[in-house]
């Protein structure tokens, strides 16, 4: 049309980010073999993301997890895996154009656990016999040899079920040929814990709700309790256990940026830490304010009166306004912004009596007060009693004087 023609912009997008604060931490050693693998990303242009996690040694996807928001902490749970063995691991972060990978990070599985065992048997006819196994400590399928202390002879001891279980038996056999069986306990696996809700880095304020899960992998066992602590505090116990929560008034801190920390308990050990942070941005509540504008301080007043005021809030609005006499019981005023309240001084006694008056905006009472003098007459006889009165008493005073001078 003969005018400038302009091509089509489009934005430009910009390529998700992983920040580099791999959990377990690039290196760590002594880690569970169902550890938790968890990462921070990112977007700028606040794209809902996709993290995929691999298993580095050979390409394998370990889990998804879609729609994560931006700023937030992504984790999976990697199972399976063996004792003392060093794995590696990397993720990647899609916005739905552009697809990053991290670099890769690496960790080493705990050793295997080896088994102590200390039995009392009490044998047919015999009495309490202590089983006491010489260096103590016995890996599963060993036989070992027990020193049987007040009997004859040695014992065996080997694995009579699977070790893998949380109670697997071990059968005593004594030279006597009377078998005992006795209960076994494997070392504790520790439990896990995730906070699932606010996301890492969110902007929080008022009253919320701090979210999470925690699970234990040891058959017969169960989460005691989920304990919660804020910027290195005390820790204070959650409601739940494997789906646990717990409330936190952000208006009793100061804004910035906080730091929550989680850890469940299964009876015998702690989990690790889940830790995230969040921006606590409160806006700060200006109290109401209030003045009462009639009658002035200190005014002579009597009869019927009325007590006039306005109310006001810079930041809010005022709810409700009272006003109380000599700091008797508080009354609802009529009208916010412009109230009144009508007075009858003679139900008062003469004299100075105080007027106090507040308003509230959902959060804060403002006070004013001023001080009235009472005057009201104190009413007389009426005139004409006071005149029969007078001619009573004179009537009276001459029926006297006639009766004296007769």
């Amino acid at each position: 049309n003969g005018g400038d023609w302009h091509p089509l912009l489009v934005p430009t997008n910009h390529p998700p980010a992983v920040l580099y604060n791999p959990h377990p931490v690039n290196g760590s050693v002594d880690i569970a073999i169902n550890p938790i693998l968890a990462v921070d990303v990112d977007d700028v242009d606040g794209d809902t993301l996709t993290v995929t996690f691999y298993d580095a040694s050979n390409g394998s996807v370990i889990g998804t997890v879609e729609n994560v928001s931006p700023g937030s902490t992504v984790s999976i749970v990697w199972q399976g895996l063996q004792y003392s063995t060093t794995y590696s691991w990397y993720v990647k972060v899609s916005d739905g154009i552009a697809t990053i990978t991290s670099p890769t990070w690496t960790f080493t599985t705990k050793a295997k656990p080896q088994y102590t065992l200390t039995v009392s048997v009490n044998p047919e006819g015999a009495g309490i016999v202590s089983m006491n196994p010489a260096g103590g400590v016995y890996e599963e399928g060993t036989i070992v040899t027990l020193t049987a202390i007040a009997n004859e002879g040695y014992v065996f001891a080997y694995w009579s079920g699977d070790a893998s279980g949380t109670n697997p038996t071990i059968q005593i056999i004594m030279n006597s040929n009377k078998n005992i069986i006795a209960n076994f306990q494997l070392p504790n696996t520790p439990p896990q814990i995730e906070i699932t809700e606010p996301m890492n880095g969110t902007v929080v304020s008022g009253g919320i709700i701090i979210q999470g899960r925690a699970w234990d992998i040891d058959e017969n066992e169960t989460i005691q309790k989920v304990e919660i602590r804020i910027d290195g505090g005390e820790w204070k116990e959650a409601e739940g256990t494997t789906s646990w929560n717990y409330s936190w008034n952000t208006t009793k801190v100061e804004n910035g940026e906080h730091t929550i920390e989680a850890r469940a308990y299964d009876g015998i050990d702690y989990s690790n830490i889940a830790k995230i942070t969040v921006n606590v941005q409160n806006v700060e509540n200006n109290p109401p304010e209030i003045k009462i504008t009639e009658p002035e301080n200190g005014s002579v007043v009597k009869g019927n009166i009325v007590i006039k005021g306005k109310a006001w809030d810079e930041d809010g609005t005022v709810i409700k306004v009272e006003l109380r006499i000599d700091d008797g019981a508080w009354i609802n005023m009529t009208g916010i912004a412009n109230w009144t309240y009508a007075l009858d001084t003679t139900k008062l006694s003469n004299g100075m009596h105080k007027i106090e008056t507040r308003c509230y905006d959902g959060t804060d009472y403002s006070y004013a007060s001023i001080k009235i003098n009472v005057q009201n007459k104190k009413e007389g006889m009426p005139i004409t009693i006071i005149a029969g009165i007078v001619i009573v008493i004179i009537v009276a005073g001459i029926a006297v004087w006639l009766m004296r001078k007769s």
